[in-house]
């Protein structure tokens, strides 16, 4: 890319004109406005340190550790500085930044300062069309699918695998109580920091049937709508966080003579209802429609080694884990015994019992 620029700038009169100077060693080029341009690497992050920076150009970004673009970031502070980031549609443990931006920059309604665009490599009018059908036969798909198709695969790494296979495409968000059917509802309880998040779920299908999210709500209130949503799902038993103040809520609930469970979210009590999820995705037991932040927050979920030794579910910056664990717990609540049907059958809108 560098070389790229450099043969503009000479090759063309007009800029040529602007050239002030050109520091070869340092690979900085200055020019009469004032301006400066100048190629750094990120393989030193501390190199990338004390500039001030109007524009970042940052190639190869699937390589470029998470270190330097914490590095980079606040260089960029002053002037509110712009980064196009361009790679292939990969991340390694190392290197995270780049798949967490493409992800924000395709929800422009909760991430306004981010966009993000993907092209494959048929896009270009120098590609030739047999030479993606040669790669296609000495890659595995899911390799062929990131570097040709730009197609990131969402789970990669991450704790929770085949989200895909478990979501409901184009099934209604909300479906009403069916008379008779048992119900389960998982609710990881938030108030000013986080969010609760409640599901509902067809204890025989296994199906989520409703979502509540909200937050900044007094606990009384939501004492009231989770009793509310127990009474319109047939009496549901309620799978409840019980951790800090959901205890007290737990016990505002078993008063209005609501079926909770209440379980405090230690430790180990934690890994066990995410082991239990991470399996239960895997075999396809549990299924729901396409909530944008659940399907978001399960692709992005990972794990952080303690040291003890055990593990801590983590979440990036600016994201939650509301949902994930509101689902783990109406999962719990269904893998405790609750009949299912033997046999399932897809209709228009998704999974139904026959």
């Amino acid at each position: 890319m560098w070389d790229k620029f450099l043969s503009k700038l000479y090759g063309d009169e007009a800029l040529r004109s602007l050239l002030k100077h050109h520091d070869r060693e340092r690979e900085l080029v200055e020019l009469v406005t004032g301006a400066t341009i100048q190629k750094l690497s990120a393989d030193r992050p501390q190199a990338l340190t004390g500039y001030t920076v109007s524009l970042a150009v940052v190639d190869e970004a699937a390589f470029v550790k998470d270190e330097s673009m914490e590095m980079l970031m606040p260089c960029l502070a002053v002037r509110q500085g712009i980064v196009i980031a361009f790679g292939t549609a990969e991340s390694t443990p190392n290197s995270q930044w780049h798949k967490m931006w493409y992800i924000k920059g395709q929800d422009g309604d909760q991430f306004p300062d981010y966009w993000s665009v993907r092209y494959t490599s048929t896009d270009s009018p120098y590609f030739p069309p047999e030479e993606l059908r040669v790669q296609q036969t000495l890659l595995d798909d899911r390799r062929f699918r990131q570097l040709y198709l730009a197609e990131w695969q969402l789970s990669d790494g991450s704790v929770f695998r085949n989200i895909d296979g478990c979501v409901l495409k184009d099934a209604p968000h909300h479906v009403d109580p069916v008379e008779g059917r048992p119900y389960v509802i998982g609710a990881d309880l938030g108030r000013y920091n986080d969010y609760t998040v409640i599901y509902v779920a067809d204890a025989r299908t296994s199906r989520i049937v409703h979502q509540e999210r909200w937050s900044n709500v007094e606990w009384m209130s939501q004492v009231e709508r989770i009793d509310q949503l127990h009474k319109l799902y047939n009496n549901a038993t309620v799978m409840a966080d019980a951790t800090a103040a959901g205890d007290v809520v737990v016990a505002l609930l078993r008063d209005k003579g609501v079926d909770v469970v209440g379980i405090v979210m230690t430790p180990q009590m934690k890994e066990r209802i995410i082991q239990k999820l991470v399996v239960t995705l895997e075999r396809e037991e549990i299924r729901f429609p396409e909530y944008k932040e659940l399907i978001q927050e399960l692709n992005l979920m990972d794990t952080k080694s303690l040291p003890s030794g055990g593990v801590r579910l983590t979440a990036p910056v600016g994201y939650h884990d509301d949902c994930v664990i509101a689902l783990a717990l109406v999962n719990w609540g269904l893998q405790m015994g609750y009949s299912r049907v033997e046999s399932l059958k897809v209709e228009e809108f998704g999974w139904q019992s026959i």
